[in-house]
């Protein structure tokens, strides 16, 4: 007989294998979970950018600034509790950061048509940005998923994490290399500047102070944004701040970014050349942009043993160690068997999207108890429907993995 150690230690080697062909981001990672959470996720997108263009750039820049502070994982989203100090009140989210509540929408329409949580923030934010993109003229991408959601956030991380707008060229670089990103990515990225407005307190320095600036533009800009007050008056970053274009870095070449750090990237340094490519070439601009969109959205990702859904203010957590809690003891033939059998039923649902009602009853009512009549119900039900090609199929499958057993 082979003892319980041995049964768990066989287990955690099938678990840890299946964790490491999981942890990879996969766009497909749904797609047989739940097909229609993409489109759902398109449909309030486009929804929310038509009744307002600059939603757009908002929902972009929240997955930014979610991916810097500590990885892709939804902390921005996190509200301040006891235990977390919220990444919305860092220097760079306060009375800036926006969006929230389309985020919020598209988590109730996508759990909604999946009919239980199974779609993570971390994702939802990523594919947000790539569809905000997408309905503002700019390019698509495929977007890889399965991001957990993070259970923590970090204000102070956020502080020291998120780059400033008021950052010079060396500072840039090192703010991106410290994400796993380079100096083509530090350009690209920039370009999403496209999109989007400033308030007037982050540019105030750069048109009242700075040589390095058209003085028609600088001019142009003190009209809304005084030396003193209106510190949240906004101005555009780009001519076209409702469309993907090279505006942006046309600007640059002209000395007319709205930004210090916008404009850093075209002063004499190793970046200009770069900036001027992008500035005439869209769709060199455009590739690049999508490439450096996956890179960032792959930085610290959570994947792995635990799942986490950490949205509205719940978190869902399913560790493996209820998986191993209480493993009885088997025979290493009959352990084998347990594991294959167990895999491929798991597959099979995960393929199929079974969803058994009596488990939602379950889910969404603590008290609900499994009747004997309930019982009988199924039994008649499954001899009434024995014959559909669903049934068949099923019955084929059973069948086969049976056979398959006795064999081994």
């Amino acid at each position: 007989m082979a003892s319980r150690g041995a049964f768990q230690l066989n287990v955690l080697l099938i678990l840890a294998f299946a964790a490491t062909a999981f942890s990879a981001l996969s766009p497909y990672y749904y797609e047989h979970v739940c097909p229609e959470a993409l489109p759902t996720i398109k449909r309030v997108v486009e929804a929310a950018v038509y009744n307002e263009r600059r939603m757009g750039a908002s929902l972009l820049r929240l997955h930014f600034h979610d991916c810097f502070v500590n990885g892709c994982d939804a902390s921005l989203l996190l509200d301040s509790t006891s235990t977390i100090d919220s990444e919305k009140n860092s220097r760079a989210n306060q009375n800036s950061a926006r969006g929230f509540e389309v985020i919020d929408q598209i988590k109730i329409e996508v759990d909604k048509i999946c009919r239980r949580p199974v779609f993570s923030c971390a994702d939802i934010l990523a594919v947000a940005a790539r569809d905000s993109v997408v309905a503002l003229g700019g390019p698509s991408w495929m977007v890889p998923l399965g991001r957990r959601d993070s259970t923590t956030a970090s204000r102070t991380q956020a502080d020291s994490d998120i780059p400033s707008p008021l950052m010079d060229l060396p500072a840039l670089i090192e703010n991106f290399k410290r994400q796993g990103l380079d100096e083509r990515d530090l350009v690209a990225l920039s370009g999403a500047h496209t999109l989007g407005f400033a308030q007037c307190f982050t540019f105030r320095g750069r048109i009242y102070n700075e040589t390095n600036i058209d003085d028609d533009f600088a001019e142009e800009r003190r009209k809304t944004c005084p030396r003193n007050g209106g510190n949240t008056t906004l101005a555009p970053l780009d001519p076209s701040p409702a469309r993907f274009d090279t505006g942006y870095f046309n600007n640059l070449v002209e000395e007319e970014g709205l930004l210090h750090s916008d404009q850093a990237l075209f002063n004499g340094g190793s970046t200009d050349e770069l900036v001027k490519a992008y500035s005439e070439n869209a769709r060199a601009f455009s590739a690049d942009f999508a490439k450096s969109m996956v890179k960032m959205g792959n930085i610290k990702v959570l994947t792995g043993e635990a799942v986490f859904w950490c949205c509205l203010g719940l978190c869902l957590v399913v560790p493996l160690s209820l998986i191993l809690r209480d493993m009885p003891s088997y025979p290493f033939d009959k352990q084998v068997k347990i594991v294959i059998v167990t895999m491929a039923i798991h597959n099979y649902i995960r393929r199929h999207a079974k969803c058994d009602h009596h488990f939602e009853k379950i889910e969404n009512d603590p008290n609900f108890i499994l009747e004997d009549n309930d019982r009988d119900d199924d039994f008649q039900e499954e001899n009434h429907n024995s014959n559909t090609p669903g049934a068949r199929e099923v019955k084929k499958l059973r069948d086969s993995i049976a056979a398959s057993l006795m064999r081994a």
